[in-house]
């Protein structure tokens, strides 16, 4: 059994519509209908163009609490408290990921300070704790439409995901909304109409509930009057209003939008979207709720490509404590989610590439994220487009369409794989990033011209930039030929201090030739493999300047602590605890050399194979004169220790050999350890550095091979 490829192209088109939705609303968000009508009048797509879009809550908190799946238990049996420790595992300790508005404020701010203080879900999330009015805000809503996505077809098991999802942190209303909307984008897969969607969402709700009897007053108010959106909206605006309502965004009114918006956008997107938008309140989740669902129900042609994908460009950017895996594209993520699906349906899956670090173009209209920029004044970028929009005579390629070239006019395709905050146009939901390619590993791709008349007019080489050294470097030079399939392969050089910002294909006009017509150029794919070989150079790295107060470490993110470049070196301290990471999740087999001069304090770790802040390993140096090798599932525990007299002011070097689940770990030369993890080990992931109790602690050197 396999699950139809049509269902990946639904996931797709569910997930462009819920970003989508985001990047329409969040201009506007809170903002009330008169005012939105004062400044806007009439909306008809995006109020405003980004460099790139920033994070944002509703995508961080569907694309990384799903991953409870892939860490725990891909079944229907997964459970409440193992969805609460996927929070703790992505979400950092203070900044970023969240509205962090506070204590008995933010609902989810105040469900992750339960979730820390050993308050386990349902209860962590109850209104019996945290009162009604906190457990009935919108994040139930907003962060739910993946557990609907990995089952299609399945109006029920979405909603009984739903249920444990919108626990941690919501109760009553908010968990209700939170199986509607799961529900409603399951059946979304299957439907033909709003109408029958909104009918499986109020099926796995309470008939007698507040959010049932909404939903049922809102479709009266359509059916009395199907044109008239405004009368609704006003009908909306005097029932549901703050006074019943109350916090700082309720589920009920927001709910009764979403509602409003799918039943007169009639079954268009754009309509729905624009409708959505006018109405006010939480924009950006309630247009990113419409936007999945009828992204699922029409696909991907059911969603104008100029108007509403174009500018996203298939990027999506997060701000968990795993830096590598803020940098995503739509693709890729809803081919993570089909694996998942897969699983949970219990169907094999052919599609086991590498989701995060593999970039094709079968999905229809998929740019992943690349980018055409022209090298000289001469050379016109025309654009960038997918095949699969106008014909299937290239399916799953990416078209490069240059106006004219002269001699030894260059252009190139890339995906970016570092961003700083020069990129951005603000610092939303404080993202920081760990590049997602790094030196050792090799990078590969296929090229083809699908004209005639062009041989050996262009070569292309794949090229790498690195953004510390400012340089470019390259690989073999290929001359193209006509309706050929070249494919290209080059391992990055291991090396010390880089920072790989571009990967891509560089294209050189060959100076005999002029292409005065232009000329195209398909991309079939691009993707990273193997293990990294560099050391970093921490001289070469920046403290980033995000916002007002904001500072963070290039290639690192952080979870806890305070971090600063000084003398060369990576210094962190802590009250309590502090974590920083680099690298990718995806590392599996590699050895890691580090560093470490103990300034202050009893605890100073090295990690390795780190998944977020609550799964990992580590080797520290602790009190008492031991050193032991420990492991973090969300907590450390010890594995084993030994007896080894070390001193503050003295350096220690490091060595961690990691092999499937074997870790060997040697200090100053000595083997220490050599243990077997066979109690569900952690077979990949990155590194990083930590601190125990009212330590501090110089970090001189990482290398990895």
């Amino acid at each position: 059994m396999r699950l139809d490829k049509r269902v990946l192209e639904k996931i797709y088109a569910g997930w462009l519509g819920k970003l989508i939705g985001i990047r329409a609303g969040a201009p506007i968000e809170m903002y009330t209908s008169e005012k939105i009508n004062e400044l806007y009048g009439e909306i008809d797509g995006y109020m405003a163009n980004y460099k790139n879009f920033a994070a944002d809550d509703d995508s961080n908190g569907p694309a990384f609490f799903i991953r409870a799946l892939d860490d725990y238990c891909c079944s229907s049996l997964i459970t409440p408290q193992q969805i609460g420790l996927t929070w703790l595992n992505y979400a950092s300790l203070d900044s970023g990921f969240f509205w962090r508005g506070g204590y008995g404020v933010s609902t989810e701010n105040t469900a992750l300070n339960n979730l820390r203080a050993g308050i386990v879900p349902p209860e962590s999330g109850s209104a019996a704790l945290n009162g009604t009015v906190l457990a009935e805000q919108i994040g139930g809503q907003i962060f739910i439409e993946t557990w609907g996505l990995v089952a299609p077809g399945n109006p029920e098991l979405a909603a009984s995901f739903a249920e444990k999802a919108a626990c941690i942190s919501h109760d009553r209303n908010g968990i209700f909304g939170a199986q509607f909307i799961a529900a409603c984008v399951s059946a979304a897969f299957c439907a033909t109409c709003v109408d029958e969607i909104i009918t499986a969402g109020m099926a796995v709700i309470p008939a007698d509930s507040d959010y049932a009897g909404m939903v049922n007053d809102i479709r009266a108010v359509h059916n009395k009057n199907a044109t008239e959106w405004r009368q609704c909206l006003a009908h909306i605006n005097s029932r549901y209003t703050k006074e019943r309502y109350p916090g700082h965004c309720h589920i009920m009114p927001n709910a009764a939008i979403v509602v409003l918006s799918l039943l007169y956008g009639g079954g268009d997107f754009t309509k729905s979207i624009n409708i959505c938008n006018m109405c006010g309140q939480d924009t950006d989740c309630n247009a990113a709720n419409v936007g999945c669902i009828l992204g699922v129900m029409l696909g991907c042609a059911g969603i104008d490509y100029d108007k509403w994908r174009k500018p996203i460009n298939d990027l999506f950017i997060c701000s968990s404590v795993v830096g590598s895996l803020n940098i995503q594209t739509a693709p890729n993520f809803a081919r993570y989610l089909f694996q998942l699906a897969s699983r949970v349906a219990g169907a094999a899956c052919d599609d086991n590439k590498h989701t995060d670090n593999w970039f094709n173009f079968s999905l229809p209209g998929s740019t992943q994220g690349f980018r055409l920029l022209a090298d000289s004044k001469t050379c016109r970028a025309a654009s960038i487009e997918n095949t699969n929009l106008y014909n299937n005579e290239h399916d799953g390629t990416l078209k490069l369409v240059l106006g004219s070239l002269k001699r030894m006019d260059s252009f190139r395709a890339y995906i970016q794989t570092h961003y700083n905050p020069a990129d951005f146009d603000n610092d939303r939901y404080e993202p920081c990033f760990s590049p997602i390619f790094y030196p050792g590993q090799t990078v590969e791709a296929a090229v083809s011209l699908p004209g005639a008349g062009l041989d050996n007019m262009l070569s292309a080489r794949l090229y790498v930039y690195d953004v510390n050294a400012d340089r470019f470097l390259f690989g073999e030079r290929v001359l193209l030929t006509n309706k050929s399939k070249h494919t290209l392969r080059y391992q990055i050089p291991a090396g010390k201090g880089q920072c790989l910002r571009e990967a891509g294909v560089w294209f050189d006009c060959m100076p005999e030739y002029l292409c005065e017509d232009g000329v195209s150029i398909l991309l079939h794919e691009l993707g990273f493999s193997g293990s990294p070989s560099y050391e970093m150079d921490f001289s070469k790295e920046k403290v980033e300047i995000w916002g007002a107060t904001r500072r963070e470490i290039t290639q690192f993110t952080k979870h806890a602590g305070a971090w600063e470049i000084t003398q060369g070196k990576l210094r962190g301290s802590a009250a309590q605890f502090g974590e920083i990471y680099t690298g990718s999740i995806h590392w599996g087999n590699y050895i890691m050399e580090a560093d470490l001069l103990p300034l202050h304090g009893e605890e100073h770790r090295i990690n390795f194979r780190v998944q977020g802040a609550g799964r990992s390993y580590a080797c520290a140096l602790r009190k008492n004169n031991t050193i032991a090798l420990l492991k973090n599932t969300n907590g450390y525990q010890t594995l084993c220790e030994t007896q080894f007299a070390w001193q503050h002011q003295e350096r220690y070097r490091f060595v961690v050999k990691l092999y499937q689940n074997r870790i060997t770990i040697l200090c100053n030369g000595t083997e220490l350890f050599d243990y077997l993890d066979e109690d569900a080990p952690f077979l990949n992931g990155a590194v990083g550095f930590s601190l125990g109790f009212a330590s501090n602690c110089l970090f001189e050197r990482l290398k990895l091979f």
